[in-house]
C-alpha cells in the first residue's frame, strides 16, 4: 500500500520571506561594498592641509603626496614694460621734443601717430621708457610747446589709469631711484606736475 507524503515534511518546506530589517541591512552592505570599490578605482583623494604645504591621502598609496602650495601674489607687482616697439617710439617722441623748435615741427605728423600708437600703454610703463636726458632737457630747457605736451600726456595716462597706479608704486619707484614714500604722496596727491619733475630730477632721490 502507497502511503502519500505529508506537505507538512520539513524537507518541502518552502523558505520564509526575510524580514524588513534583513533587507536593510543588506542593501547598506551592498551600497557600502559598491562604495569602497568606486573609490578605490578612481584613487579616491582625501586633501590635508599641514602647515603651508598641501598633502594628498589615497586610498592607493599609503604614503601621503606633497603638493606645492599655489603661489601668492607679490606684494609689490613689477610694472608692465613696454615692448621694444613701444620703447622705440617712446624714445623718438622724447628725443625729438627735446630738441625743439623746427625739430618739432618737422615731425609733428609722425609725433601724433607715435603718441596714438603708445596710447594705451600704462603710464609708469612710459616714463620708464623716457630718455632721462631727454626728458630732463625738455623740463628744463624745453620749449613751452614740448613741456605742455609733454604733462599732457602725462596727465591723461594718470588719469586713466589713477584706479591702478598704486599696486606699482614701490617697483616704479625703485626701478627709477626714487623714492617710494615720496612717489606715493605725489601719487595720492595726484599731483602729475611735481612728480613728472621728481622722477627726472637728479638732485632728488
Amino acid at each position: 500500500m502507497i502511503t502519500s507524503v505529508s506537505s507538512d515534511s520539513p524537507d518541502s518546506t518552502p523558505p520564509t520571506d526575510l524580514g524588513q530589517q534583513d533587507r536593510e541591512k543588506i542593501g547598506c552592505l551592498t551600497l557600502l561594498g559598491f562604495s569602497a570599490i568606486a573609490a578605490i578605482g578612481m584613487g579616491w583623494a582625501v586633501p590635508a592641509i599641514t602647515g603651508k604645504k598641501k598633502r594628498i591621502y589615497s586610498l592607493l598609496s599609503p604614503v601621503p603626496i606633497e603638493v606645492a602650495p599655489e603661489p601668492e601674489a607679490p606684494e609689490h607687482p613689477m610694472v608692465p614694460h613696454c615692448t621694444p616697439e613701444e620703447r622705440e617710439k617712446v624714445a623718438k617722441i622724447f628725443t625729438t621734443m627735446a630738441k625743439g623748435g623746427l625739430a618739432i615741427i618737422a615731425a609733428t605728423f609722425r609725433l601724433i601717430q607715435w603718441g596714438k600708437e603708445i596710447d594705451h600703454i600704462h603710464p609708469f610703463s612710459f616714463l620708464l621708457a623716457a630718455p632721462k636726458e631727454s626728458a630732463r632737457k625738455i623740463l628744463e630747457t624745453g620749449s613751452s610747446f614740448a613741456k605742455t605736451r609733454l604733462m599732457e600726456g602725462v596727465t591723461k595716462g594718470m588719469n586713466r589709469e589713477v584706479k591702478n597706479l598704486q599696486p606699482y608704486v614701490s617697483s616704479f619707484a625703485t626701478e627709477m631711484g626714487k623714492s617710494p614714500e615720496q612717489v606715493r604722496s605725489l601719487v595720492q596727491s595726484r599731483d602729475w606736475g611735481g612728480l613728472t619733475h621728481y622722477l627726472f630730477d637728479p638732485q632728488k632721490h
